[in-house]
């Protein structure tokens, strides 16, 4: 219902406008309504008596004169247990004046499902009603009903452009690319009078996905004075045909396209198709950031290369083995193979260098002339140095003499004007006679 809400707005029908609001409301609130009706069944079903008289409450008011108590009525009856009667009152309500009533009717009659709801639906899509037809048409495509191609083909041709468009949408859900009826009647409905319906038929040859629809579509997209919904829908139908080399042709040139959406669906089609060959048409896009401010066609064409390097496990030839040294000069190279790096600014290649020495650093470094062990001042030459006393001069023994300490050389650092007292004799400590004996030998 959306669709006939859509060409009825290109027709600038007030009233029907705001049917297609009261329809999106509907689609919105039966998104909630939907938890809340399976619970409140849940629990009605429990009490056969109160089921009953609710049952009955609800089918009398799909009678009533107000459309918001049919509209209600008709939603509350989805998933319940209707008979024959009440299925033939809610079929009634497709020839409802109110869109949103006709919609929310259509809808649980298709929830209902059986033999009787698709009968209702049938005998209702054979009508001349263009209301009912259009609203029969959508219900049975969403039960996937192909017993009604046939119908749906001769509606393609109808006086009213809401039921030439349902019948479109319908047929893009239901027929089969081997139809050649339902090629046929799609591709003469793209040069329908309205924009809508045009656009509803170039969408529904992509769903579909015939071939013979390559040509009639390239035809619309190169319409410059077309409707921009209608190039935009024969756009993404050639996305969805294959690998065709005219549809490849036709989506390159889209690229370039001044409508921003048409160039986003290029990309994304060229993306599909996954030609290696249209990379370099795509790598300029990268840079597309004009088309809405958001850079929907510069990410769209970063994910279609993605899509076909996915695709083409090796764009270019692998490159050869190189040694190490030279790993810099083949990542250039790489670069510039696959266009990431511009020819003039690709660096040239370096020339061969002379090994480097080691720097003067990495030299053993001499110790600094501070560090190295002062020798202790001569004593002055007006006074005798006193002997050391015995305990503290080292035994003389067969064995090697120890290397003097530097803790010992320490007192005769001191400073020059600092006297020295002079030991007595009686504060000498009496060495023993052994150590007189090897004093003399020495």
């Amino acid at each position: 219902m959306i669709i006939v809400s859509e060409v009825n707005r290109e027709q600038g029908a007030g009233a029907n406008r705001a049917g297609g609001v009261w329809r999106r409301l509907a689609r919105r609130l039966s998104a909630w309504q939907a938890q809340m009706e399976r619970w409140a069944r849940f629990v009605r079903w429990q009490w056969q008596p109160e089921a009953r008289a609710w049952l009955h409450e609800q089918t009398t008011r799909l009678a009533s004169a107000s459309p918001q108590q049919r509209w209600q009525a008709a939603a509350a009856l989805r998933g319940a247990p209707l008979g024959g009667r009440d299925l033939a009152a809610l079929g009634d309500l497709l020839h409802d004046a109110e869109p949103f009533v006709r919609w929310e009717a259509a809808m649980t009659l298709k929830d209902v499902g059986g033999q009787v709801a698709i009968g209702i639906l049938q005998q209702t899509l054979a009508g001349e009603s263009p209301v009912g037809l259009a609203s029969a048409a959508e219900a049975l495509a969403e039960l996937g009903e192909v017993t009604a191609v046939p119908r749906l083909v001769e509606l393609t041709r109808h006086d009213d452009p809401g039921v030439r468009a349902s019948a479109c949408a319908a047929l893009g859900r239901l027929a089969q690319a081997q139809d050649a009826d339902v090629i046929q009647a799609l591709i003469a409905t793209l040069k329908d009078a309205i924009p809508g319906v045009r656009q509803l038929a170039a969408q529904a040859l992509g769903r579909v996905g015939a071939p013979l629809a390559v040509t009639p579509l390239i035809a619309a997209l190169r319409r410059r004075d077309e409707f921009r919904l209608v190039r935009r829908s024969a756009t993404w139908s050639l996305g969805q045909l294959g690998p065709d080399p005219l549809a490849v042709e036709a989506l390159s040139e889209a690229l370039t396209d001044k409508d921003g959406e048409v160039r986003l669906l290029a990309a994304q089609g060229l993306g599909q198709i996954g030609h290696a060959k249209v990379v370099n048409l795509l790598r300029p896009l990268v840079e597309d950031w004009h088309d809405t401010g958001r850079g929907t066609v510069a990410m769209a064409v970063i994910k279609a290369i993605q899509e076909i390097e996915a695709r083409n496990a090796t764009l270019q030839p692998p490159t050869p083995e190189v040694p190490i040294e030279h790993g810099e000069e083949s990542l250039a190279e790489r670069k510039r193979r696959l266009g990431l790096m511009p020819a003039e600014a690709a660096p040239a290649p370096p020339a061969e260098a002379e090994p480097v020495p080691p720097p003067a650093e990495a030299a053993p470094v001499p110790p600094p002339a501070e560090a190295a062990p002062v020798p202790p001042p001569p004593p002055p030459a007006a006074e005798e140095a006193p002997p050391a006393p015995a305990a503290e001069q080292p035994a003389q023994t067969d064995a090697a003499p120890k290397r003097p300490s530097r803790r010992k050389a320490e007192p005769k650092r001191a400073a020059p004007h600092a006297p020295r007292k002079k030991k007595s004799a009686a504060d000498e400590p009496v060495m023993p006679a052994e150590g007189l004996e090897l004093n003399d030998e020495a």
